[in-house]
């Protein structure tokens, strides 16, 4: 939702989520300043690690997308909680551009055997009409 942040699992102002992330950025600065030196390699070794971690994650992440089937990587691509997550599986998939056509087909058909109705057809100037414009709000036209 718009305008809203979430702290400790409170949704609160998206301001106060900012103003105290910046906050606690700033105390985190004033906490670096002071380490010794013999902290400071400790706390950049612990970042490298946590990174190196995170880096790991993401290739297992991609490697396991990869290794999925196209149908697969559509249903992990619409199980998200939003477009720009299901975009993310995508693009992680190794999916180009003109695969977004194959995809949005795919949600097509779904969506309109979910709601019991006779799809278009592909080249039907309605559908191509809507695919398009959608696309564009979308920015992958």
């Amino acid at each position: 939702m718009r305008g809203i942040g979430e702290i400790e699992g409170r949704c609160v102002p998206r301001s106060v989520a900012r103003d105290l992330g910046r906050m606690l950025v700033s105390d985190l600065a004033r906490a670096v300043v002071d380490l010794t030196d013999d902290e400071a390699e400790v706390y950049a070794s612990l970042i490298g690690e946590l990174r190196a971690q995170r880096a790991q994650e993401r290739a297992d992440r991609i490697a396991a997308l990869c290794a999925m089937s196209d149908g697969s990587v559509y249903e992990e691509a619409f199980s998200q909680p939003s477009t720009e997550d299901g975009l993310a599986v995508l693009r992680d998939a190794g999916f180009v551009r003109a695969d977004v056509r194959a995809v949005y087909r795919t949600a097509y058909l779904r969506f309109a055997d979910r709601v019991a109705i006779r799809p278009l057809e592909a080249d039907h100037p309605t559908y191509r009409a809507a695919v398009e414009a959608d696309l564009k709000e979308m920015g992958l036209a």
